[in-house]
């Protein structure tokens, strides 16, 4: 069989070639020609006949000749991406793409422009969607986490929220096995560990219930793990540690297990290391682990921090956080009938993840929700510079439109082209989260949980993907569609003119200026309010002198100080050499130091209450010190006076009292020398004597104001861990090795831990307040520079557009000035706009951050007088620049080449 043969193809009207070549120059005529008869012959063999392939050869040369002729331009180099089909599939797309690039290449300011601006906005809102992903989003690294319940106590009263369980409740609780498939507890702990060849370590441990890993669902790397049989006998002394314990201090060497540790002359076997992935639920600085036994919790008042893993009931579904939480109610209420201890409390549960997020979720997403801004602002920028182009671009649109291209080819074409700008920018955005996100673990406080596990993992690249597209999508797609409206009529008069349209750009532009100026102005008082309760943070008195200040903590071993006598000697031998260094003023000591967030809790009462029949105490922070505590921080003794020498533990039990306590339980009389006791009704042997009311201290958080407080004289109740504290009229850090080596002349074998000032105390609480306004400072200055930046933009292409109208006016008879009150007048109407409706946004959106806010209102007048000011004098600034070089157009200069 012969082959078929090819069709046979026309050649192009002659006709419409002569008139070409009548129209334009030789150069001209031939380079469009040229590419035409190789279109003329494509659209033959796709459209299978030469009288459509001659009716389309008529229009397009004939348009193109008379647009290039009326314009005096070139004919463009690449006439095949005006083609007429509107064609889809990969090898359309690929073309777009190729022109796409091409038109950005011949554009390096307008490129360049973009990417950064979409970098900056897609590499701040991918880096702290990581720290989103990675604090609140990502599950616990348990097994079904989901299961895993923290039960809190609180006091019917409410004086007591959020705290421990007693031991007998958790032992009944141990055994509801139809509720709970385990049942854990554990117990703060630190101690002094001694290791051949090693100074002295101080590290923080656990007490823990025999069923804690089950809980958690973690097993031994190494060893085996605590039995109930060994616990239950009461004096186990063994131990676990973590596998960075095991690494840094044994050398990760298997044989370490079985052996022993001494734990502040105390022997304990080593029976197993944890895995390596295990993070601690309380901390990642738990390092040793020890059942919670009689032989080793006799010293500590008996409560527990309580967690549960939820049964699966005979359905097959996990038993619910109600049930569990009736439960728990029902044992403590069942105890609290025999055991006045338990009585007047009850229960709630929270899932794990919601304890280990805590406070730091409405700063997280409040983060998030300020770089989305930022990023919104980004894309309006774009936005305006690619209306811009666009209007700029409307000769280009023409010849493509007269030349066949229907509206929807061109608007995909300019879409692809705003794609290949956002992927331009999403891929700098990446790397710039990359190097973004390390900054922020390593600047991010302790106090933000799972931080340091950051990182740019594939479900953050998904999320930069769909922000990359979206941001493509919203910048592009309005202006695209916006400059290919009206009809060829339209365009053909557009295109032959020099000004701008004003209505079909100017009103979006402005718009777009408007909503710019908004965004900045709520992200602006945002940041406000954060900075302003920051600053009222740091002024806020805390109850004692932060400068001057150097404290640290001791332990003191049984081995060597056995008893309390031996323990208050101790004490008082460290505060007499302390006391003999060089500009030292004053030195005590006390179980907690000020916004640590630690300490005991006990109820008090008054003797006058108990007699009238009050026998509802008042919950207070239990504390204890030596002589000289007050003076070392600096608090103010308002009554009485502060410990001495004769508060000995064979005198008259004293204590004194913080300035709440002695309005609560003397609110008419004078509280030095009444009596108080521990607990709602005092035994005859329970009371203290009143020998002084000292100013309130913030221990909890510097943004809190605490319970009251009560201090016990350390002769009288002494204890081995204590905080000491060092006030110096010179630099507190030259006091460091001095204090060391007095400390180690007393015992060689304690170790000094927790080395700071009471300056680093401030500054480590309000470290997460710190952190966040940093964050909202530097994404509202951003937001500042991007608007300014925005403003000036858009003002100076409108200027470069509408040259011709002010040398027209000038030519009329306007000066300089009244030109640039002219374009200063129209963008500080955008810009007033801008303010007002940025105030009734800020309005609204600061209420979201009421619960960050301290000693500052949602809606604080300065504040907002402040930013307005702000905004309105850069405005004002960018406003200026483009209308002073408008009043400098030469009209005579204008109207010769318009």
């Amino acid at each position: 069989m012969r082959s078929p043969r090819p069709p046979r193809l026309a050649a192009p009207p002659r006709l419409a070639a002569w008139l070409v070549d009548r129209l334009l120059p030789v150069d001209d005529a031939q380079r469009l020609l040229g590419d035409l008869d190789e279109e003329y012959t494509d659209f033959q063999r796709s459209q299978r006949g030469p009288l459509r392939a001659n009716l389309w050869y008529w229009r397009q040369s004939l348009v193109s000749a008379w647009i290039l002729r009326h314009r005096g331009r070139r004919a463009p180099t690449d006439v095949r991406t005006m083609k007429t089909g509107g064609g889809g599939g990969m090898d359309s797309i690929a073309q777009d793409v190729r022109y796409a690039m091409r038109k950005l290449w011949t554009a390096p300011t307008f490129a360049v422009a973009a990417v950064l601006t979409l970098a900056l906005g897609i590499g701040a809102t991918t880096a702290i969607f990581s720290v989103v992903n990675t604090v609140l989003l990502r599950s616990l690294p348990y097994p079904e986490p989901e299961r895993i319940l923290r039960a809190w106590a609180h006091s019917d009263d409410g004086d007591i929220r959020d705290f421990s369980f007693r031991v007998t409740e958790y032992r009944e609780l141990a055994s509801h096995t139809d509720v709970f498939e385990a049942v854990g507890a554990e117990f703060p702990w630190s101690s002094t560990v001694l290791l051949p060849g090693q100074e002295p370590l101080q590290v923080q441990g656990r007490m823990l219930t025999p069923d804690f890993f089950r809980v958690f669902g973690t097993g031994p790397l190494l060893g085996r793990m605590f039995t109930t049989d060994e616990i239950a006998g009461g004096d186990a002394l063994v131990t676990l540690v973590s596998h960075d314990f095991w690494t840094r201090y044994l050398g990760a060497d298997p044989a370490a297990v079985g052996r022993t540790l001494d734990f502040a002359g105390t022997s304990f076997t080593l029976i197993g290391v944890l895995p390596q992935d295990y993070q601690h639920i309380s901390g990642a600085d738990a390092e040793v682990f020890i059942p919670y036994t009689i032989g080793t919790s006799r010293w500590i008042a008996h409560w527990l921090d309580l967690y549960v893993r939820l049964q699966i009931d005979l359905a097959g579904e996990v038993v619910s956080e109600a049930r569990a939480a009736e439960e728990i109610n029902a044992v403590m209420t069942a105890i609290g009938e025999t055991e006045r201890r338990s009585a007047g409390w009850h229960a709630t549960v929270e899932r794990l993840h919601t304890m280990v997020v805590g406070d730091v979720r409405a700063a997280v997403w409040a983060t998030f929700a300020t770089v989305a801004l930022v990023l919104l602002i980004a894309c309006v920028n774009v936005a305006n510079l690619t209306l811009a182009r666009a209007s700029a671009r409307v000769g280009e649109i023409t010849i493509r439109r007269a030349l066949g291209a229907g509206r929807r080819r061109i608007v995909r074409q300019l879409l692809v082209e705003n794609l290949v700008l956002a992927s331009a920018g999403g891929v700098a955005g990446v790397v710039a989260a990359i190097l973004g996100l390390r900054a922020l673990v390593s600047l991010a406080p302790p106090s933000i949980p799972r931080m340091s596990e950051a990182t740019i993992d594939p479900t953050v690249l998904v999320f930069a993907l769909v922000v990359t597209l979206t941001t493509g999508i919203v910048f592009g797609l309005f202006p695209a569609v916006r400059a290919t409206r009206g009809g060829m009529g339209v365009a053909l008069r557009q295109q032959s003119r020099t000004t701008t349209s004003r209505r079909r750009f100017g009103g979006l532009l402005g718009g777009l200026v408007v909503s710019e100026v908004a965004l900045a102005l709520t992200l602006l008082v945002a940041a406000g309010l954060m900075v302003r309760t920051f600053k009222g943070l740091q002024s806020e008195e805390l109850g004692f002198q932060r400068g001057g200040a150097l404290t640290f903590r001791v332990i003191v071993p049984r081995t060597r100080w056995p008893d309390a006598t031996a323990i208050d000697a101790f004490y008082t031998q460290l505060r007499a050499g302390l006391l003999t260094l060089p500009g030292v003023t004053a030195v005590g000591a006390g179980t907690d130091l000020p916004v640590s967030g630690q300490g005991a809790v006990a109820t008090v009462n008054s003797e006058e209450r108990v007699r009238a029949g009050q026998m509802e105490g008042v919950t207070s922070l239990q504390r204890r010190a030596t002589t000289g505590f007050f003076d070392a921080l600096g608090t103010p003794v308002l009554a009485g006076r502060g410990f001495g020498s004769e508060d000995r533990a064979d005198g008259e039990t004293t204590a004194i009292i913080s300035e709440s306590l002695a309005r609560r339980l003397f609110p008419d009389q004078r509280a030095v020398g009444r009596r108080i006791g521990f607990g709602n009704e005092p035994g005859e042997d329970d009371w203290k004597t009143v020998v002084g009311v000292v100013s309130d201290i913030r221990y909890i958080d510097a943004d809190k104001v605490d319970d009251p407080q009560i201090y016990q004289a350390h002769p009288q109740s002494a204890t081995r861990d204590m905080a000491v504290v060092i006030r110096t009229s010179g630099d507190p850090q030259a006091l460091l090795e001095p204090a060391k080596e007095i400390l180690h002349g007393l015992d060689d074998q304690i170790a000094m831990h927790g080395v700071t000032t009471l300056d680093g105390l401030v500054d480590r609480a309000l470290a997460g307040r710190r952190f966040t306004m940093s964050l909202f400072s530097l994404f509202a200055g951003v937001a500042l520079v991007l608007t300014v930046a925005g403003i000036y933009g858009v003002l100076t292409f409108v200027v470069g557009r509408r040259r011709r109208e002010m040398g027209v006016r000038m030519a009329l008879g306007a000066q300089s000035a009244d030109v640039t009150k002219l374009v200063m007048r129209e963008g500080m109407a955008l810009v007033t706009a801008g303010l007002v409706l940025g105030v009734l946004g800020a309005l609204g959106a600061s209420r979201l951050l009421a619960s960050l806010l301290y000693g500052v209102s949602a809606s604080d007048p300065s504040t907002y007088i402040g930013v307005v000011a702000i905004l309105a004098a850069v405005g004002l600034a960018a406003c200026y620049l483009p209308a002073r070089e408008g009043s400098r157009v030469d009209p005579m200069t204008v109207l010769r080449t318009d």
